[in-house]
């Protein structure tokens, strides 16, 4: 009976990273089919040019909608999730630390941000609207700055999911002294 209480959170554990890289890698995949498939610059249009290439800007945007559910809930919820099990293994609770709170929070406001830059961009498309392309390139500023806190904070919980796959710990290593 104890060897199940001890095998079933290092289980849980490896399910939950081995659910963390998979997140990463749809995300991954799908930005950059997104990179090669379509044209992402017209993210930085101003409104005449966006009217010009709508056809192109629809398509983008459109494809676009999607990201925000892998990188702003796929990939927090699959922290959330590891981060749960490695507190639980450890002994520190049964919720996630605070760092990869802080990563899953940072994404998922990342991307509500970047589905209001869509939505502006793809309202622009029709007729030129300075004030919604303006309020787009504005709405991206906060947009990056949660998605590099996220993803700095998420590449750490990954490569602490990847040490849990490859069989360690997933505990960072003990310092010297």
């Amino acid at each position: 009976m104890c060897e199940i209480a001890v095998a079933e959170p290092r289980t849980d554990l490896r399910r939950n990273a081995r659910l963390v890289l998979a997140a990463f890698l749809a995300t991954l995949a799908y930005g950059l089919l997104l990179t090669i498939a379509f044209e992402p610059d017209v993210q930085q249009a101003d409104a005449a040019e966006l009217v010009d290439r709508a056809d192109d800007a629809r398509a983008f945007l459109i494809a676009d909608l999607f990201f925000p559910l892998l990188f702003g809930l796929l990939v927090p919820l699959a922290l959330l999730r590891f981060g749960a099990s490695l507190s639980r293994r450890e002994g520190g609770g049964s919720g996630p630390p605070r760092w990869i709170v802080a990563a899953a929070a940072s994404l998922a406001v990342s991307g509500i941000f970047d589905w209001a830059e869509n939505a502006l961009l793809l309202s622009a498309t029709g007729s030129e609207s300075e004030g919604a392309v303006d309020a787009a390139h504005l709405v991206a500023i906060p947009k990056i700055a949660f998605f590099v806190v996220g993803a700095a904070l998420s590449l750490l919980a990954l490569a602490r999911a990847i040490g849990v796959l490859r069989g360690g710990s997933g505990s960072p290593p003990p310092q010297p002294g």
